[in-house]
């Protein structure tokens, strides 16, 4: 038996093989056509077919050594070696699936579809399907052919076979004998070989001179198209998964949402690490090179906005990440680091240094640790009132802070605004379309058969000077709310085609909008003020449930849920859903963050009746938790809320659920005295004091805890005294006179900035702010007095130094710390951390704070005037937590408060007096 001269392969892919007795790789032409040393052992000769029986495509470890060139022999033993995809390394493949996966997310389907063929990766059996359902047989041999060829093996050529053939017989059903005839001497014709029946294409062939194709008896059972393409691709799938070619290419790896841009997000968290200047805010415009940060420039200069595109900025903090909020992370205060609250440095990798600029915090001797043991005393349980509505009750909310103060909506398209306080319903408006004319031609058809609408959702804007309700016929209003009896129709919108859902409020670059979701599949975003439509967001493919806005440093996005399960993240800056995955189940489900918004919570039920109470992991878009408790059989969808940013509430059966967020398992029951339909609406105040809960009979019932209880005792002995031009009393409606509707409105010069991060600012006192009206019809507000020590709260700063006295203290702008600047010029700072007492980090007498310290040592000390040292007046100012600006009578230092090094100092002949940030609008 002679040597054969191995052949250069001529390509790669699917068409190369080994042969596993001389380890020789050829490809399959070259096998058949000249065959290896063994094709007389093999028998190949006799029988082709068997190439595919008798060799391999899985040559890892195969030698090439048959008189190739000895590169050419490093350069094929380094590339099939690998068996994924024949010869392309394993880490491309899954590249290649990254790829896929991102550009499905970003529904990007002919170019997932062409991939997919292109890199012979994956084979879609879904997508297949579709081909052969709607009759796309070029398309269909296109995809087939970037996975096997005709000539491959015996399957690959049944495969294409019965393609052809099947196309061949739809055209003489249709009788277009024309194109048969073509389909026939074109496509079929090449299969007419020894390997195939001639007497097939025979009778094939005789079928183009009946007039019904049926006429055959092997064809007599013949259905419509419908069923004929069906059973065309169960044969196909048959004849795939047992192709050798394609049968390991049939799944899809399991994969976590949205892992590229994961990845890519680590890899720029790693490469700001590696930054000699790390900015805690850093700037990246690109990811065509790697990330370095430039030197800081001076503080004071004008200061521009932030210039990051958000689409890049998603992309360093992780984009699910971004969306499910910060993960709150569990353990003792004194291990954690000033790094801890920076995004960027929070997770380094083991064995990595620290750096310089890390600070410690001083251990504190009295600093509580553990977790506090749960009372019930924390819920409210005690009924204080029952408020009628009705009609039943579809959506509650209460005002962010004047709490005692509930919006109510109802099924018959009621709105009400309480004073839970007073037992008194300060107004009420039924449903009517304020201008009928301006409204589109089939709104205006269906109010002609129907004028009636249910209220779908009612909230208040976040500082409490904006009302919405979302409609189940196409309309939102919004009304302005001035607190007394200034409640004003504000805004009509048209905002969707069939019934609003669900609304909300958000702060997109800083501009207080409206989003809104529909039946019609739309979310759509409208200016609060000018009733413009910004944005419309569409992908969803069913009715769109809830809408939940979020907001991460300068990130917007909204979640969204639909009837059918699906979940959607989207980014203010693209039209597209970034991140999409299915609620527990496919429920019905709607989305909630804690009051902190680092934890986020979803509830909703299934067309089985199943509920899902669950948190979702951090960055991952997969289930944390899944809570214990719900009954098997809801009615409805499930409603829910959070509370104190520890525990969760839900109605369900007929009673109050309440769960601590950090245990799956049912934490107690409230029945409220009983009388409450199966699926409850439930709604807290911002403190937790009150629980609002409806009831079977068109009630509100108000639940209360003991401070919640003195809380409406205080409301109850203020004094409102209302004079009403020609002596009206009674209810009256949005925009009227009402005798109840000199509710009080608490500080009303609460800053509108702060409410951009949905945090309002509570009364100092924790009480609310009463009001006397005189007689000339204007309100004078006063603040209710502090009369009892109950009411004072007082904690101890720890400190270990206390022969310097405090010449400045302000909070930090995040109000999760305190920063004091002595009289000796130095700078101290205490931080609340993370813990049971204090999920949210805010600065509270509840629980002790910690001196920070960085390992250095480094204090950040002021320059001091040996000039009149007593006329020095100490001054600073903080800019977003990043840079402190202070003097003490000499010079203006900068300094890093995440190192407390000191950036710069400026020397000016006046000493400063007064210290401010203006940021440039």
């Amino acid at each position: 038996m002679g040597e054969v001269a191995a052949q250069i392969p001529t390509s790669f892919g699917h068409e190369l093989r080994a042969c596993p007795r001389c380890r020789l790789v050829k490809t399959y032409d070259q096998i058949r056509d000249s065959g290896c040393e063994n094709r007389h052992f093999f028998k190949i000769d006799e029988d082709p077919e068997l190439i595919v029986d008798v060799t391999t495509l899985n040559f890892n470890g195969y030698d090439l050594i048959y008189h190739l060139p000895s590169f050419l022999i490093l350069n094929l033993l380094g590339t099939v070696h690998k068996s994924s995809c024949a010869v392309m390394a394993t880490l491309e493949k899954d590249l290649m699936f990254l790829i896929l996966q991102f550009l499905d997310e970003k529904k990007h389907k002919e170019t997932v579809h062409r991939l997919e063929s292109e890199s012979a990766c994956y084979f879609n059996m879904l997508y297949f399907e579709e081909l052969v359902a709607q009759g796309k047989w070029d398309e269909m041999e296109k995809y087939l052919s970037g996975f096997t060829k005709i000539e491959d093996n015996k399957q690959s050529m049944n495969i294409f076979f019965e393609i052809r053939k099947h196309k061949y017989l739809e055209a003489l059903d249709k009788r277009d004998h024309a194109k048969a005839l073509d389909i026939f001497f074109k496509d079929l014709k090449v299969f007419e070989l020894e390997t195939y029946n001639k007497d097939l294409f025979k009778e094939m062939s005789l079928l183009l001179t009946m007039d019904d194709l049926r006429a055959n008896p092997k064809l007599s059972t013949y259905g419509d198209t419908t069923s004929g393409r069906g059973q065309l691709f169960r044969g196909l799938e048959k004849l795939i998964k047992a192709n050798p070619l394609l049968r390991d290419k049939l799944q899809f790896p399991v994969l976590e949402t949205s892992r590229l841009r994961t990845l890519i997000g680590q890899s720029l968290n790693w490469q700001h690490h590696l930054c000699k200047n790390a900015m805690p805010n850093p700037d990246i415009e690109t990811l065509f090179v790697d990330h370095t940060c430039d030197q800081p420039i001076t503080i004071f200069r004008p200061v521009p906005r932030a210039t990051i595109p958000p689409s890049l900025l998603e992309w360093i903090s992780n984009p699910a990440a971004i969306l499910m909020g910060p993960q709150i992370t569990s353990g003792h205060m004194e291990n954690q680091t000033a790094d801890s609250n920076n995004p960027l440095k929070r997770s380094r990798p083991s064995g990595t240094s620290q750096e310089v600029g890390n600070i410690s915090p001083v251990p504190y001797s009295g600093q509580p640790h553990g977790r506090n043991t749960i009372s019930l005393d924390e819920f409210p349980k005690v009924v204080v009132t029952t408020l009628a509505q009705g009609s039943r009750v579809t959506s509650m909310d209460f005002h962010p802070i004047q709490q005692i103060l509930l919006l109510v909506g109802t099924i018959g398209g009621d709105v009400f605004l309480w004073d839970v306080g007073a037992r008194q319903m300060i107004s009420e408006k039924g449903f009517e379309v304020w201008k009928l004319d301006a409204c589109s031609k089939e709104l205006q058809a269906s109010f002609n058969d129907d004028e009636r609408a249910s209220v779908n959702h009612v909230a208040w804007s976040p500082d409490g000077s904006l009302i919405g309700v979302a409609y189940s016929k196409n309309i939102v209003h919004i009304y302005s709310f001035d607190g007394g009896n200034d409640i004003r129709n504000h805004l009509e919108i048209e905002a969707h085609t069939g019934s609003v859902n669900h609304l909300a409020f958000s702060y997109p670059n800083e501009q207080l909008s409206v989003v809104t979701c529909g039946n019609d599949r739309l979310i759509k975003v409208w200016d609060a003020f000018t009733g413009a439509k910004r944005l419309t967001f569409e992908g969803h493919e069913a009715p769109v449930l809830s809408v939940c806005p979020d907001q991460k440093k300068n990130i917007q996005v909204i979640l969204s849920t639909a009837t059918d399960g699906e979940i959607k993240g989207w980014f203010y800056d693209d039209v597209g859903a970034s991140v999409t995955y299915d609620a527990p189940g496919h429920s019905s489900t709607r989305m909630a963050f804690s009051s902190d918004r680092a934890r986020l919570f979803s509830c909703g039920t299934n067309k089985e009746g199943e509920s899902f109470l669950v948190e979702w992991k951090d960055g991952k878009g997969s289930i944390k938790r899944t809570y214990q408790g719900l009954g098997q059989r809801a009615v409805g969808i499930v409603q829910f809320d959070t509370t104190k940013n520890r525990f969760l509430a839900a109605g369900d059966e007929s009673t109050i659920k309440i769960w601590d967020m950090n245990n799956t398992n049912l934490l107690t029951t409230i029945h409220a005295d009983g009388g409450l339909p199966a699926s409850p609406c439930v709604r807290f105040n911002k403190e937790g004091t009150l629980l609002a809960v409806s009831t079977s009979n068109h009630g509100v019932r108000i639940l209360a805890t003991d401070d919640g209880l003195k809380f409406l005792k205080t409301a109850e002995n203020r004094t409102l005294a209302t004079k009403v031009p020609g002596g009206g009393g009674g209810g009256g409606g949005f925009g009227s006179s009402s005798a109840n509707a000199g509710i009080t409105m608490a500080d009303q010069s609460t800053s509108f900035a702060a409410m951009k991060k949905n945090e309002v600012r509570p009364l100092a006192d924790g009480k609310p702010r009463t009001s006397n009206v005189s007689g000339e019809g204007y309100t004078k507000w006063k603040v209710t007095e502090i009369t009892e020590p109950s009411q004072c709260y007082f904690l101890r700063l720890p400190d270990n130094v206390t022969d310097t006295k405090v010449s400045r203290l302000i909070y930090t702008n995040s109000g999760s710390g305190v920063l004091a600047l002595a009289s000796n010029a130095e700078h101290k700072l205490w931080k609340w951390q993370n813990s049971d007492p204090n999920l949210a980090g805010k600065a509270t007498a509840n629980t002790h704070p910690v001196l920070w310290k960085p390992k250095s040592g480094i204090t950040m000390i002021n320059e001091t005037s040996d000039k009149n040292p007593e006329e020095a007046i100490p001054c600073l100012a903080l800019l977003k937590d990043s840079y402190l600006v202070s003097a003490s009578g000499g010079g203006i230092s900068v300094f890093n408060m995440v190192t407390f090094k000191t950036a710069k100092t400026y020397m000016y002949p006046p000493s400063a007096h007064s210290l401010r940030f203006f940021l440039q609008m």
